[in-house]
């Protein structure tokens, strides 16, 4: 599927097969997504995700002041239908608001070596949110673990059917998301209502083209191993370190992150 194109099944809807991402190697512990604040100009995110003090996270009072962005784990079932948590829940949940680690979703399974986990993600905006990039730019992060060789992180949303699914992958450098109404191609806007809050309809994977020799892409995704002397700027980033576990020897922590833009603007 060339790009751009539509995740189908993406927010607020009963589908499994809305994002996918593919383990090679086995991995110690269930992966969980999150999200986190960018403080980076859009296309470029942080390496990791650090603070959640943006609107975004914080919300408004149109909106009970919980977080915006919301997700499921759909690895072992279907959401259902009306799937978005009307509350955040403390830590971890199947589904759950995103807010750092105060609030995610934990997967309910360990992938093996060339397993896989699905989820699907959606974003609520109420009426009285900021339309300016900056209270609303934010990136999603897939923590994992891993005990031996470092698993390859492989992305992709499905351009099929919930029944037949296509899976297009979402490419290192060059593709991000974009929350946005009911659209056509190339057009990308989430408008504010009026009252209460709205949900993004649709999320398109879009591209853009290389802005420097080493900042590319639009907004989103790219996987490289950090060191303490190089850091990659763009957004799907694998942040390698190591944590002590008790019981087991060194675990290694990685994390990928994505990034994402809802695009506001203002009703008339």
């Amino acid at each position: 599927m060339s790009i751009p194109f539509k995740v189908t099944g993406a927010g607020n809807k009963n589908a499994a097969n809305v994002f996918k991402v593919v383990f090679s190697q086995a991995l110690a512990l269930p992966p969980t997504i999150e999200a986190w604040d960018n403080s980076s100009t859009f296309p470029v995110s942080e390496s990791c995700g650090k603070t959640t003090v943006k609107q975004i996270f914080t919300g408004t009072a149109g909106n009970s002041n919980i977080p915006m962005l919301y997700a499921v784990a759909t690895t072992s079932a279907a959401p259902g239908l009306n799937w978005k948590p009307a509350s955040a829940t403390v830590g971890s949940a199947t589904k759950n608001r995103l807010k750092g680690r105060t609030n995610y979703v934990t997967n309910p399974t360990t992938p093996s070596a060339g397993g896989h986990i699905l989820f699907n993600l959606g974003l609520e905006i109420p009426y009285d949110a900021e339309s300016t990039a900056g209270e609303m730019e934010h990136m999603f992060q897939i923590r994992f673990f891993y005990g031996g060789s470092a698993p390859t992180v492989t992305i992709y949303g499905n351009t099929g059917t919930e029944i037949s699914p296509s899976w297009s992958q979402i490419t290192s450098s060059q593709h991000g998301l974009r929350f946005c109404d009911v659209t056509v191609e190339g057009t990308y806007e989430l408008t504010l209502p009026q009252s209460g809050t709205v949900d993004a309809q649709e999320i398109w994977v879009t591209s853009q083209s290389t802005i420097s020799a080493t900042v590319t892409g639009n907004t989103n995704l790219k996987k490289t191993s950090v060191s303490a002397t190089a850091k990659g700027d763009l957004s799907l980033k694998a942040v390698i370190a190591a944590t002590a576990t008790s019981n087991t020897n060194l675990q290694k922590t990685v994390s990928s992150t994505i990034k994402g833009d809802s695009n506001l603007i203002t009703t008339p």
